[in-house]
């Protein structure tokens, strides 16, 4: 008797074979899936609470990238969230670009066109204020009074420091350099030497390439005179000294020999940096959409009240930044693309840099040089060596 159903069986052993490798390579598992899922729907939907559409959107798309067709209870509710947010951005960018081009004809003279430009922004939702301030000066243009100069001059001195730090980010977001640095520069007429909006400025400079200002450009931005003293070298981490180290309230951190474990918590540095320092802290993580992992400068409680430098290497799986308090005051170009990083903090005068990987993300001049600081590592990874030079 003849077995005919044999190669038919052994042909379908091969594909389910090849299916369970396919599955095993490529496509995640289930579980892991629902776990990156739920970081990145958790951070949407707390970027929705505050109103932060732009990350809302980011987070809400890789947590369905990354659940793929897998299902979860929150999956709708993330699709549903994820239109909304796009919706919302899509029409923010439509006013933007629309008051953006009713500018540009008001400096034509354009004045009709302003006009018309100017009340379709107040159609689509634009600030009233900024509606209302643009018509008056198309209209006293069209109407040849000398009111129309005037208008136009206070409307741009009136402009919002806030936003335009804001328009600023979304414009480095974009790699739109060129409209980066002129919003920056309009900031920094109206807070000379701000932090924040000299960082954004360097960040646009970098990104075409100019490595410094014109010498009209520096007296109108009123930059930070450069620190005298010669900055310290990024020490490379050492094994790490228990006794330089200690736990935060409440925080989850667990020693195994000489090998940090941060679970989700953090630790200080027990002395208090003063003066001129550099401080490289080595850190093994997942660089994924759970990874959280970033060095804060914390001044010293009493007195007046100053903001607090954190330093991120992956958030979420981001590319490394730094923030002031909450202000973003540089961004790295990439993801870290290993799991073992190094981040740095230098201080020279009134100067701070943070790097990772040896390359620098972001500086700030938000902290006046004599301020005590406290170095603290948080987040969920491997601590594995630090070094710090300098801090008195």
């Amino acid at each position: 008797m003849k077995r005919t159903w044999l190669p038919g069986l052994l042909a379908a052993v091969l594909i389910l074979s090849a299916q369970a490798n396919a599955w095993g390579e490529d496509a995640p598992a289930p579980e892991k899936a629902q776990a990156n899922f739920e970081a990145s729907y958790k951070a949407g939907v707390d970027a929705v609470g505050e109103k932060d559409w732009a990350t809302a959107e980011v987070m809400l798309e890789s947590a369905l990238k990354a659940l793929g067709p897998n299902d979860h209870p929150n999956k709708l509710a993330a699709q549903t969230l994820l239109e909304k947010a796009k919706g919302i951005n899509k029409k923010t960018k439509e006013i933007r670009d629309t008051l953006h081009a009713a500018d540009e004809m008001l400096k034509l003279k354009q004045w009709p066109e302003a006009k018309q430009l100017y009340e379709k922004a107040g159609q689509l939702g634009a600030d009233p204020e900024a509606v209302k301030k643009g018509v008056a000066t198309a209209a006293a243009g069209e109407a040849g009074t000398g009111a129309a100069a005037e208008a136009l001059k206070a409307d741009q001195s009136g402009k919002d420091y806030e936003t335009l730090i804001k328009d600023g980010m979304a414009k480095l977001e974009k790699k739109d350099y060129t409209g980066a640095r002129t919003s920056f520069t309009e900031a920094l007429k109206l807070k000379p030497n701000d932090a924040v909006a000299y960082s954004g400025l360097r960040e646009a400079e970098h990104g075409l390439g100019i490595n410094a200002l014109t010498p009209a450009e520096a007296k109108t931005t009123a930059t930070p005179e450069p620190a005298k003293a010669e900055p310290l070298a990024l020490p490379e981490p050492k094994t790490l000294a228990r006794e330089d180290w200690e736990q935060g309230a409440g925080s989850a951190t667990l020693w195994a020999a000489d090998l940090l474990h941060l679970n989700e918590g953090d630790e200080k540095f027990r002395r208090p940096l003063k003066g001129d320092f550099a401080v490289s802290v080595a850190i093994e993580a997942r660089m994924d959409e759970q990874s959280i992992i970033y060095l804060d400068l914390r001044p010293d409680k009493g007195g007046k009240k100053l903001p607090v430098l954190r330093g991120y290497g992956s958030k979420a799986g981001s590319a490394p930044f730094l923030l002031v308090d909450k202000e973003t005051a540089g961004k790295g170009k990439a993801q870290p693309g290993h799991q073992q990083i190094t981040l740095s903090f230098r201080r020279t005068g009134d100067r701070i840099e943070f790097f990772c990987d040896g390359e620098k993300v972001g500086e700030s001049w938000a902290l006046p040089k004599d301020t005590s600081l406290w170095l603290w590592c948080c987040g969920k990874g491997d601590m594995n060596g630090a070094k710090l030079e300098g801090g008195k």
